[in-house]
């Protein structure tokens, strides 16, 4: 069998212990151990149950970080009246009720930080709306810009003065049209490679640097990824399991992206790391069209739709995830 030397041209390393910044692939010996070391980083995650939230919903976003998070919107099958008006901010421990939206909508798009939030869009249960609504951290009001045409179930990420929002349907119709948000929304030349709704806040990212996934095409569930730099999307690795109706870390990156749950399994969670996405831990229990947020390495997911009779209240649970990376490994003969 060839040497490492032979192979590599390079010499093992012996060392005392493990270096730090190791480079990847690179190998040593570490005369501690006595263990052949592997630069390898690999990334995993973990979910912990976190506090519930107050409201149980489900067909709505959320948005912001880990620490500033906020939902809004949403339905519940049966209740009086189906559709609501309650936000919800979140900040990292506990939900808190914040000011209530303009009116009860559904399926609405949101993007931006916890204290300071675009909501656009989303439903009536009669026609899809243009309303777009600005959130202080405290109540929301209506800058006057509305969206140029109704749009329910679309993606969206960014801030209130550079975003993006993508996708969705009107009213049935799968959208491929872009549009971006300075405080008065453009369209773009820029279209989706695949026409999709359900995107239930799935895109994370800023104006210029976004990436979305999953969703529901024109054949059904679709595994689909692309990322957007601000001019053209490109399709990217597709994700492992299509579906629609998942969440994602909002604030995450084109390198540092999550999505979990949606339609079957319910529990797949999946990480992007600028080339492939990866399964990880699953969440504890089926959620999808639930509300969500997070950064490139932690995220929060609420409520949602438990799938389960079809006219189940929606849950009012709530789960966390943290990122782990894994940087070096102990090279066997296994």
């Amino acid at each position: 069998m060839a040497g490492y030397n032979t192979i590599r041209g390079l010499r093992v390393k012996y060392l005392s212990a493990d270096p730090s910044g190791a480079e990847q692939g690179e190998v040593w010996y570490n005369s501690t151990t006595g263990n052949l070391r592997l630069a390898n980083t690999t990334l995993s995650g973990t979910w912990s149950a976190a506090n519930a939230c107050n409201t149980g919903r489900r067909f709505f976003q959320g948005c912001g970080s880990q620490t500033n998070g906020i939902m809004a919107g949403g339905f519940s099958p049966g209740a009086s009246p189906p559709m609501y008006v309650q936000t919800e901010e979140f900040d990292g421990t506990n939900f808190t009720n914040g000011g209530d939206l303009g009116a009860a909508t559904y399926g609405g798009t949101m993007f931006g930080p916890g204290t300071a939030t675009v909501f656009a869009g989303g439903g009536d249960n009669v026609t899809p709306l243009t309303t777009t609504q600005h959130y202080n951290g405290t109540s929301w009001s209506s800058p006057g810009n509305n969206l140029p045409n109704g749009r329910q179930q679309a993606g969206g990420c960014g801030t209130q003065a550079a975003g993006v929002l993508f996708g969705g349907n009107q009213p049935s119709a799968n959208m491929t049209a872009t549009l971006e948000y300075n405080g008065t929304w453009t369209a773009v030349p820029g279209t989706l490679n695949v026409g999709r709704r359900s995107l239930n806040g799935t895109g994370t990212g800023t104006q210029t640097d976004c990436i979305t996934a999953g969703g529901n095409g024109a054949s059904g569930y679709t595994n689909s990824s692309e990322e957007y730099n601000g001019t053209i999307w490109t399709a990217t690795p597709n994700i492992n399991t299509a579906r629609d109706q998942m969440m994602m870390n909002a604030e995450g990156t084109t390198t540092s992206a999550i999505v979990a749950g949606g339609s079957a399994p319910g529990v797949a969670t999946e990480i992007y790391d600028g080339s492939a996405w990866t399964t990880t831990g699953s969440l504890s229990a089926i959620k999808r069209q639930g509300g969500s947020g997070g950064t490139g390495t932690a995220m929060w997911v609420a409520a949602g739709d438990p799938t389960s009779p079809s006219n189940a209240p929606p849950s009012r649970t709530a789960e966390t995830f943290a990122l782990v990376s894994n940087s070096t490994q102990t090279i066997t003969t296994s």
